[in-house]
Formats: C-alpha cells, structure tokens, sequence
C-alpha cells in the first residue's frame, strides 16, 4: 500500500507535473515505509523512486527523498548498466543532481556493472565508478569530471581488468578521448599530492605505477605516459612578476610540503632543474626567482624536503637569478642567490642551521645589483633584525662593509655596536601595539635594562600613551599620576613598563629575554638637603601598587617577588601628608617614612583593593611603620602627625579608611588558637585591635632615642587612635569587632605644661570628646 502511494505520487509528477502527493507524502512521519519498495516504469525498465528523482532533475527534493529513507546506493538496470542514481546524473552531465546527492550522503565510489558496450564484443567491465561510466558511455564533459575527481574518484583507477585510462583505446571513443582525458589527467595528480599523510602517498604511487605499465605495454597518447615532467597546469598567467602555478608534478610536491611525494616523483625520474616563477619582498622591491623544486622547500622553510632533495644528488652550492621588477619590467638582477640567501630572503631562519650541516657556505656572495652580499649583509640591506640576530649567532662574519650598511639602519645600530637609538617611546609603543611589535623590538637585540625618564609634563605624558592599539582612556588617566608636576620619575626599564602599562604578556616575554627588575625612582623636583631623602625607590611591587592593577600584582606575586619589602628611609609623598595643608610650613616634604611596606603604601594612596589583595597574598598586618619629622617641627601640626609603631588598621584609623579597615579586620584569622605546632596564619583579630603606637616629637636627628623624644600619647591602639584623630566614623566599626579585652586597653597622654600623665580607656575618650552614641556602644561591648 505504501509503495503503491510513493508511485502514484511520482506518476503525478512524471504526468501531469502535480506535486501536491509527493509534498503530502514527504510531510508525513511514517514516510520511508514502501519507499524503497515502489517500482516505477520508467520507459520499459523498473526505477526507484529517488532514481527517477534523478532523472526528473528533482535537485531540490532529492535531499528531502533520502531523508525520508531513500536509499541513494540502490541499484537499478539502466542505459545496460546495473547502477545508482549517481551515476544516472553522471551519464546525464546534471552536475546540480550530482551535487545534491553527494551532498544528502549517496557514495561517490559506488560500483555499477555492465555485461556489454556496444555489443557483446566489448571488453567485459566491472566494479565501474561513475567516471569509468561516464568513458564507457563515451560522455565527456569537464565540468562532471572535475566535480566527481575532487570527491576522491580517479581516471586511472582500476576498472575490472583494464585501468580506466585504457577505456577510450579499447572501446574506440569519439568524445571521451585519450587526448581529453589527458587534460585532466594533471588534476588527479594534483588531488593525489594534495591528500594528507599516507593516502596521498598510496593514491601517487598507484598513478605511478598505471603510467609504468602504460609506457611498457600500450602505445598510448598521454603524455604523462612519455614524460613524467609533463604540465599540469595550463599555460600562462597574467604578470612576470606574479607567483607562477608549479607546472610539473615534483615542483607542485614541493609547494604543497608533501615529502613522500617528492620522494616518488624523484625515484620515477622527475626533473628536479624545472622551475616556477616566485615573486619575494625584497624591503619594498619585488625579487622575482625562477625557483626549482629545492627553492621551494628553501621558502617554505620545509626542512625536511631540503634535506631530502639534497640527497638526491642535487648541489649544496645550487644558485639562482632573480630580477627585481616595476611594472612588469625587470629593473635590476640579483644573481648567485644560493638556499641561505632565499632562507634569508623568505625569513627562513630556522632553517639556516640544517643548511649549514648540508655544507651550505653561510660567506657565499650574491650579487644585487653592483653590490656583492653575503646572507648576513643581505639581511642587512632589508632591514631583518630577527635575520641578522639568527645569522651572527651561527658565526656569520661581521665586515666593515656590512658594519657601514648597519649604522645607517636605526633597527641595526645597537646589534652591531653602536649607541642604542631606542627611547621611550619606541618601547611605549611596542608594549602597546602588541605581541608581535615587541618580538620585532626585542628582535634588535637592544638592551633591555636600559632605563629612562617618564615624561614631567601631562601633554607629553598624553601624547605618549594616546592611539596605541591597547591603550585606553582609563590607562591615560591612570598614568598622568606620574607627570604630577613635583616628583619625576626615573630608571624606567622595559619590564617596568609593562607593569605598569598592564600588559602581564610583555612581562613574561621582557623576562624570558633576560630583562631584569630593578628600581624606579621617583625623585622630587626641588630636593632637599638630606642626600638620603632625595626621592623613594620603588621595586616591581611598590610601582605595580602605586600605578599597576590587582592581575599585575598577582602576577608578581607569581613571580616571586617580595611582597613584604620594607623600605628604610624615605621621604613621605603620600598625598595625605603631602603638600602639607598648613599655612607658612612648605612646599616641601615635611616628615619621612621608616620601614614602608607595600600594604602601608597602597594604605597611604587610598588603594584599598590592593591593599585586600596584598593581605591575601600575606602581607604582615602587624608590620610597624613610623612616621616622623624630616626637621625639628616649626608647627604642632608637624608634632600631632609624628608617631612610631603605627600597623596597617592604625593607619585606617588615622585616615578614616573605615571600608579598608573592615577588609583588614576580616582577612585576619579567627581569635582561637593555632591548631598544628608551626602553623603560620594571619594575626588574630584581637591582635590587630590591641596593636599600640606612640605619637612623639620624633626627628631624623633623635634616631629614636627615648631620651630625645618626649611623647604626647603612648599605647594608643587602632580604636583609641580613630578618636584621637576624630574619624568617628571608622571607630564606630571598629567598636563592632572589638571585645571587651582590647576595650579595656588603657593609653596614656602627656600634659606637657604641667608634667602630668593622664590614662584613658577609650570609654572615657568617647565622652571626653562628647560622643555619647560611641560611649554607649563602649560601654555595651564592654560588658
């Protein structure tokens, strides 16, 4: 019942052209029943239904048929062959039938079977594919051929007992010819060398051997029978200086890489001194070579490939002529060009030493021109940095006409001796402009811990970082902190830089060249007199908190870098103390910092999410810090700000960074005791909010002794500072976490007057200063 519905359905069609049964059956969920059941009468002989598809050219439901269940291999007697549709449309030349087929899954290899051609005196043929079919029925059209060759079906494959390329002689064509087939025939070849690994290797090796047998026992017309250099291309292009298609089978092997077909085609006899036309930059100018099959593999850099062919006999001292062309016409000869000299020309330079081991001379002179060059003064002449670098490290010699053309290159002068012309810019730029401008820097061999200066002024601080392809509005503004207009800033090498410019790639690359991290130095413009407090310097760490980001941090961290480097002595430029806000006091800094860590600086900046990362990171959260006068005060302001013992959370608590303190206090551990003996874990909350300090008239001069440096507070802890200061706001969170232990910590001030000392709990300085919302607070944590 349902294979009489399918032919029904395509008797409408063949008929009265109705598609309206085939569209219902098509659009049915129980479709494949009887599909491949229905025979359809197709002029005296039986079709499926997808066979006569074919033949009514139904490209666009042939797809929908095989969905359906169609079985697009099934066989059918037609035209004296037992076949498939495929090879219907085949004989029919319908190449959108063969397409949809081919691409709705019908086998492209599928055999057909015929009895007799033109008679029963024909050859007897078997296990034809569709183009065996198509010599058989001696269609021709190279439109079909080509569509089923590029599918994987060859000419010269075996068709019974005859190979395909004998059928046009046995069987007497007029249209599929041998001389037609011959045009062809450098098609296959091509697809044969082009196929990956061994099966490309396999498919040349069986058209090698159907020509062997050929040229021994049949007097056939191809030429590739007489002539394994035969052309397989056709003739002519358009420009001499454009790249010419390989013409013979080795010199395609060679541009396609294949080796094991190189390897076949040179056992079979072929010529390796035919050439091609290739067209190299030669800085600027078009160098066009005529380029045997060694060249070839010289450009493509095949290393294997050259060793290969060198084997094969041919000279290590080989050389070519090229022209260099304008407008099609030959300018200037280039002649002696030997495999360095095109390794160099093609930026080969990996393969230089496997030249060098097959007796290649690395001193052999070409002539360009008037000018005889060696592969290094080549590189030279183009300007090839990388090249140059590769040539001398094999043991290129350098001469003085080759040191003179270096001078007049900017990218070579510093390679070959001379004063470095890179500046800030060129690395600015490079780090910006990505990966593969700074391997060209890197490439000159430049010096990578050259250091410079960061511009003083904004404008040039601007120009320096605007309309590089990864800079940023946020990166311009982030870096005009360092044209600050009283500090500048000093001793910029190339892995500063990049630090500082965010780029964790650049590091990695500036630190596998062997760049260094030092120290850059910010300095300040009008210096003092003390020669120890002329500026600060900062290590990858203090720059990356000062200018860098939290993923450049982790990165040093990563890097093993110190995260709790402390800084003896240096000048105090934080802008909380500097310039200093009072009236008639300076310009200049007035106090100093002993003992700076990274987490105190990036406090000091106002960077609280550097500092939480750096507590993560273990920084020391109990680490002192002091604070004191560069000179004897001239202004009680001077004294208030003096103190010696101060932690990170005294510092929140002197600068009011209550969201910063709350990060402290959080990352620290939990107030129980440690668990494994030598377990290491960050201080106990408790610890932080019982650490004390000392505010005192502290100087340079009294180098902390006792005795020179009376104190006006002592044992202040983080709490009792934030009270003292009156940042109310950061005590009262404070207040939250303390516990009645480190409330009940006494401090002391001094009356200087009248010599008195005076202790307080830091209940009786919230109603000393009038605070009774933190008094009560105290008071009900204290219980």
């Amino acid at each position: 019942m349902a294979a009489d519905q399918w032919k029904a359905a395509f008797l409408s069609v063949c008929l009265s052209s109705d598609f309206q049964p085939l569209t219902e059956l098509l659009a049915q969920d129980d479709r494949s029943t009887g599909i491949n059941e229905a025979s359809i009468d197709w002029e005296g002989v039986f079709l499926t239904p997808l066979f006569v598809a074919s033949l009514l050219r139904l490209e666009d439901q042939l797809p929908q048929l095989i969905a359906a269940g169609a079985d697009p291999n099934a066989q059918c007697f037609y035209e004296g062959f037992l076949c498939c549709p495929l090879h219907a449309a085949a004989l029919h030349c319908d190449t959108a039938v063969l397409t949809a087929l081919i691409e709705a899954g019908a086998d492209v290899a599928a055999q057909a079977e015929v009895s007799a051609v033109e008679g029963d005196d024909g050859p007897k043929l078997t296990g034809c594919h569709a183009l065996h079919v198509m010599i058989a029925k001696d269609v021709y059209s190279e439109e079909v051929y080509r569509l089923l060759m590029g599918h994987g079906l060859r000419l010269s494959s075996s068709c019974g007992d005859h190979s395909g390329l004998l059928l046009p002689r046995l069987l007497g064509n007029t249209r599929a010819t041998e001389q037609r087939l011959d045009g062809l025939l450098g098609e296959e070849v091509r697809l044969a060398i082009r196929c990956a690994g061994q099966s490309g290797a396999h498919a040349l090796n069986d058209f090698l051997e159907v020509l062997s047998v050929l040229r021994r026992e049949h007097h056939v017309t191809y030429r590739c029978a007489s002539d394994i250099d035969f052309r397989i291309t056709d003739d002519g292009l358009a420009g001499a200086a454009q790249d010419e298609e390989p013409s013979t089978a080795l010199l395609f092997a060679a541009q396609a890489g294949s080796c094991e077909a190189v390897r076949l085609l040179l056992y079979a006899g072929a010529d390796a001194g035919r050439t091609a036309r290739r067209a190299l930059d030669a800085h600027g100018r078009c160098l066009v070579v005529p380029a045997q099959a060694v060249h070839l593999a010289v450009l493509r850099g095949d290393m294997m490939m050259v060793e290969q062919l060198l084997f094969f006999g041919i000279s290590p001292d080989i050389t070519c002529t090229g022209q260099i062309m304008a407008d099609d016409q030959p300018q200037e000869e280039w002649s002696g060009l030997t495999l360095v000299h095109l390794a160099v020309l093609s930026r080969k330079y990996d393969l230089v030493p496997t030249l060098l081991q097959l007796d290649c001379s690395l001193e052999a002179s070409a002539c360009t021109g008037s000018t005889q060059v060696t592969p290094l003064h080549l590189a030279v002449l183009l300007e090839d940095a990388k090249g140059c670098a590769s040539l001398m490290d094999k043991g290129a010699e350098v001469s003085e006409a080759v040191r003179c053309a270096a001078y007049e290159r900017r990218s070579l002068v510093e390679m070959f001796g001379g004063e470095s012309p890179i500046s800030l810019e060129d690395w600015v730029s490079a780090i910006l402009e990505g990966q593969q401008s700074l391997r060209e820097l890197l490439d000159q061999r430049t010096n990578l811990n050259k250091e410079f200066a960061w511009p003083h002024d904004a404008a040039s601080s601007r120009s320096l970082l605007e309309g590089k392809g990864l800079s940023s509005p946020e990166l311009t503004s982030r870096l005009q902190a360092l044209s600050n207009g009283r500090t500048r800033f000093q001793g910029f090498r190339p892995a500063h830089l990049a630090i500082i410019l965010d780029q964790v790639w650049a590091l990695h690359d500036l630190l596998h060249a062997g760049a260094d991290l030092g120290v850059v130095r910010e300095v300040l413009l009008e210096p003092l007199d003390d020669p120890l407090l002329q500026g600060m310097d900062l290590d990858p760490v203090f720059l990356c908190v000062r200018l860098g980001t939290l993923e450049m941090l982790q990165q040093l961290q990563a890097l093993r870098q110190e995260i709790g480097a402390k800084l003896p002595l240096v000048p105090d430029l934080t802008p909380a103390f500097w310039p200093w806000k009072v009236e008639g006091v300076g310009l200049q800094p007035q106090w100093a910092w002993r003992g700076l860590t990274p987490l105190s600086y990036a406090l000091l900046r106002g960077r609280g999410d550097v500092a939480l990362l750096l507590l993560r990171l273990g920084a020391d959260l109990l680490q002192p810090l002091d604070h004191i006068a560069i000179e004897a005060p001239k202004h009680y302001s001077i004294t208030d700000n003096c103190f010696r013992g101060l932690t990170p959370l005294h510092l929140c608590a002197l600068l009011g960074l209550t969201a910063t303190a709350n990060g402290l206090l959080t990352g620290a551990s939990s107030d129980v005791s440690s668990v494994f003996p030598g377990e290491t874990r960050p201080p106990q909350a408790k610890e932080l909010l019982g650490a004390t300090c000392c505010q005192l008239w502290a100087t340079l001069e009294t180098d902390g002794d006792p005795e020179k440096e009376p104190w006006l507070w002592r044992d202040l802890t983080p709490l009792h500072l934030a009270l003292v200061a009156k940042n109310y706001e950061t005590a009262e969170a404070l207040i939250e976490v303390s516990t009645p232990d480190t409330l009940d910590i006494l401090c002391s001030r001094k009356d200087v007057d009248n010599d008195t000392e005076v202790s307080y709990s830091a209940l009786l300085l919230a109603f000393e200063h009038r605070r009774k919302d933190l008094h009560r607070k105290i008071a009900k944590r204290s219980c």
